[in-house]
C-alpha cells in the first residue's frame, strides 16, 4: 500500500496525517466510522469508499508486479 500521508475530517475537525495502513487499523478496530471523509488528492472521500479503492490499487500494483517479475523470466 501507499506511503501516502491522508488527513481525516469528521464534525469538521481535521486530524492527521495518517498513512493508509494507519487508516485501515483505525477502521478495523472501530475507532472511526465510514462517516469520517479522506482527504485525498482528488478531493474527500468516505472511508467506506476510500478503503475499497486502496484495496483496489494495491491488487492492481501486485498484478504488474507479477506481470513483471514473469517478463523477466
Amino acid at each position: 500500500m501507499s506511503k501516502l500521508e491522508y488527513y481525516l475530517r469528521w464534525r469538521g475537525e481535521n486530524s492527521g496525517p495518517y498513512t493508509s495502513e494507519q487508516i485501515r487499523r483505525m477502521w478495523d478496530a472501530g475507532q472511526i466510522s465510514g462517516a469520517y471523509q479522506v482527504s485525498t488528492g482528488a478531493g474527500m472521500l468516505l472511508v467506506q469508499d476510500f478503503l475499497p479503492q486502496l484495496e483496489e490499487a494495491a491488487a492492481d500494483e501486485r498484478l504488474r508486479e507479477q506481470k513483471a517479475f514473469k517478463a523477466k523470466a
